[in-house]
């Protein structure tokens, strides 16, 4: 990838439109998205990575999310497996639907571990960061809160040149943090470049490398949230998100290249390992930073991304439509201010080139996803077997709720339904088991977001076997309204489910020939 020049994101927006389009003509139930890859992820010593293809990894987390009855399994190949073994690769999308890399005649699958058995497996071999009082360090995103929160903690380790690096003239409060800076002897450069713009960039790089001392450190936190549902997304929607985080890092790392670096450290976010609903631009976007620091370090050059959780006083969208109150209901906890600090010492300490820094309540993080595709076996190190297979148990209940509706007349089924309903619904709304959702009253009135009501489209589908699309809870806002059509719905399925499947499955080549054309670049 050049500096300046266009990033070639004709990958992740043709695996976008894909989603999309497969969804709109309703080819999410029986039709499977499975993705290949060549060269994305590094296993052992290999010197070769598709940068590019980072960013289809990262949406294929979400898509697993938000479509899980959908997404058919990611697999990355090297030359052998995508040139000379491909019989091997459709045999292992067809066996799993898990992140697997094929190497040669061997599959690797992907398993998230805890810390401490890593430091087991003793593979990390970076040395400390000691920050030195004749160098600078530059922070993109510097005036952000946690551009400041890094500022604050490379000055408490000795840092005395800072450049704080922003598109517009910041606030008061930031200008107060800066002259605190100022007033404690270090030297702070307020520099003002937009890092897509490498024209720009470059310019005032030139300035700061003429008037301040070298720099040895970068800490590239510049990236913005724009969090909406794949269905809801447009690509300058995609765009927007990736650009900082792609080209910006781009930019920046080539203005500097030349400097002889003890750190590039890039802040990524725990959606590019885990994912999240409502956040697939933001996954892409993060997932480029954590192949971008696996490719610095394979050129023996010190790059490390942090895959943070949320804080509470990271600039993060607040509010009861809001991705972050999203995750806290899945056992994501936000950091303080100062337990951030705490771990970026710890970090400076200890570098990783990739590292998960998150609280989380794995256990319920686990069941918050059951319905994602490959989440289990990922998870399978860091929870209990019993919570790998509650989705097993609850699979058996869901059957067995089926076959009770179809067992009783039409005005007790509608009871039951509703019942069922107001108990799903309200749990994911957060209710406690003593606290009724009102089943005449619209479910936003009471509080649901669009993110919510995306987990209740995939909770009511996995119960009752439907394909309902979430503009079903906009026309029938109400849990009675909502019942009285998906036991229609049911009615329907059961008479004429083969005959519609036959019917779609003719027609697949016209979805394919619609994507070829939104997706010319």
């Amino acid at each position: 990838m050049e500096a300046g020049k266009p990033i070639n994101y004709a990958s992740v927006k043709g695996l976008l439109y894909l989603v999309q389009v497969m969804n709109e003509e309703g080819y999410t139930q029986g039709s499977k998205v499975k993705i290949v890859t060549k060269d994305v992820q590094k296993i052992d010593d290999e010197k070769k990575l598709n940068l590019s293809g980072s960013m289809v990894w990262g949406l294929a987390k979400v898509i697993s999310i938000e479509y899980p009855e959908l997404f058919g399994g990611i697999v990355d190949g090297d030359d052998a497996a995508y040139y000379e073994n491909t019989d091997f690769i459709y045999e292992v999308l067809g066996e799993s639907s898990q992140e697997i890399c094929i190497r040669g005649s061997k599959r690797y699958a992907a398993r998230l571990i805890t810390h401490a058995d890593y430091l087991k497996k003793g593979l990390n071999k970076k040395k400390k960061i000691v920050l030195k009082e004749d160098a600078s360090y530059l922070i993109t995103g510097g005036t952000g809160a946690l551009g400041l929160a890094y500022a604050e903690q490379l000055v408490n380790e000795g840092a005395k040149n800072l450049v704080l690096m922003c598109r517009s003239e910041p606030g008061r409060k930031v200008k107060e943090v800066i002259q605190r800076f100022k007033d404690s002897g270090v030297q702070v450069n307020l520099a003002y470049a937009d890092v897509c713009d490498y024209e720009n960039l470059k310019k005032v790089m030139d300035e700061i490398k003429s008037s301040m001392p070298q720099i040895r450190g970068v800490i590239h936190t510049a990236g913005v949230l724009n969090d909406k549902m794949l269905i809801d997304l447009v690509w300058s929607d995609f765009e927007k998100v990736l650009n900082p985080k792609v080209a910006g890092t781009v930019n920046v790392y080539h203005t500097i290249e030349s400097e002889a670096l003890d750190f590039f450290m890039m802040l990524s976010s725990i959606t590019s390992v885990v994912g999240n609903m409502g956040q697939g631009n933001y996954a892409s976007a993060n997932h480029f930073l954590n192949s971008f620091a696996t490719y610095m370090g394979m050129n023996k050059l010190p790059g490390y991304s942090s895959c943070w959780g949320p804080w509470s006083e990271s600039g993060m969208a607040t509010g009861k439509d809001s991705v972050s109150n999203t995750m806290e209901r899945m056992g994501m906890k936000t950091f303080s201010k100062e337990q951030g600090q705490k771990i970026i010492k710890e970090f400076i300490d200890t570098p990783y080139e990739n590292l998960l820094i998150a609280d989380v309540e794995w256990n319920s993080l686990v069941r918050s996803m059951k319905n994602a595709v490959g989440k289990k076996e990922f998870f399978s190190k860091l929870v209990s077997e019993k919570e790998l297979n509650i989705d097993i148990e609850q699979e058996e209940q869901d059957n067995a709720f089926l076959e009770t509706l179809k067992g009783v007349a039409r005005e007790e089924q509608e009871e039951i339904l509703i019942e069922r309903l107001q108990g799903i619904c309200g749990k994911i709304m957060g209710f406690e088991k003593d606290q009724l959702l009102s089943v005449d009253k619209a479910l936003r009135e009471q509080g649901a977001d669009s993110l919510m009501i995306f987990s209740m489209r995939t909770a009511i589908n996995k119960l009752l076997g439907t394909d309902i699309n979430v503009s079903v809870f906009f026309n029938y806002p109400t849990i009675v309204k909502l019942a009285e059509y998906l036991l229609e719905e049911l009615l329907v399925m059961e008479g004429n489910n083969n005959e519609e499947k036959e019917e779609k499955t003719e027609s697949i080549d016209d979805i394919l020939s619609e994507i070829e054309t939104l997706t010319t670049i």
